[in-house]
């Protein structure tokens, strides 16, 4: 069996579900949960580092805020190879964290490489500082809608000069009807990545009030409340979307 099992943790009936969260059970399959539940994870892992890597200056520090298991970091690393950076991986759950170390051990015998941190800390009370590359893929959505304004102000303030903010963020449609379409081209892309109609259901029930997206429009106007006035998207599959935003 592999380090991270194939997600099934929806697949059995479940008479009382409780809210999503990142525990161990979710960090043990989370690699297999994202690859089959986020549609072009790949290439949203591509466009971050091809952005991250054009966008970033030396002596300076790259965030990955909600760094999960570390496969973004994974990647940035090696894009970074002797760049003078420090790439620090921020998340609140001790057990994804737990995964990443595991999964970044074998980038330590190799010099070339620029420093790594991994840090246990609540996004909203961590001060950010000298960043020139900021990561935020699908974690705002996670944050409490009241509390991301101010998290996205943090972030413009840390950044130099022509730093970014790269963000991804599931998205609702401002049109009922749209909005519905693209949830149910959704929940077809599930399907065919192999999870039956009961996991989509119980899954989608308990991140009811947990994930709460926000639309395209949305997400815009707090990026300009935050400081940003340079912003574009990048990537978008429906209701999927990668933003760049630069200071």
């Amino acid at each position: 069996m592999n380090d991270y099992d194939r997600d099934t943790l929806f697949a059995s009936p479940q008479a009382a579900l409780g809210e999503f969260k990142f525990d161990s059970r979710v960090a043990q399959v989370f690699d297999d949960m994202v690859s089959r539940s986020v549609p072009h994870y790949r290439e949203t892992q591509q466009v971050t580092t091809l952005l991250a890597a054009r966008l970033v200056q030396p002596n300076t520090v790259v965030y990955d805020l909600g760094c999960s298991t570390g496969t973004t970091i994974l990647g940035l690393a090696t894009a970074l190879k002797r760049a003078a950076v420090t790439i620090v991986g921020l998340d609140q759950s001790a057990e994804m964290l737990e995964k990443a170390a595991e999964k970044l051990a074998q980038l330590k015998d190799d010099p070339s490489l620029p420093p790594i941190r991994l840090e246990q800390r609540n996004l909203s009370e961590h001060r950010l500082e000298n960043a020139s590359v900021v990561i935020l893929n699908y974690t705002l959505q996670f944050i409490r809608p009241a509390a991301r304004q101010a998290l996205l102000t943090q972030i413009y303030q840390a950044l130099v000069p022509g730093g970014a903010l790269i963000l991804s963020e599931k998205l609702k449609s401002e049109n009922p009807q749209l909005d519905r379409l693209m949830v149910e081209i959704y929940h077809n892309f599930k399907s065919s990545q192999g999870y039956s109609a009961l996991e989509i259901s119980q899954k989608r029930e308990a991140l009811e009030n947990v994930l709460i997206p926000f639309s395209a429009e949305e997400n815009i106007e707090l990026l300009r409340a935050s400081g940003f006035s340079t912003m574009e998207m990048a990537l978008r599959w429906f209701n999927f979307a990668t933003f760049i935003a630069i200071k």
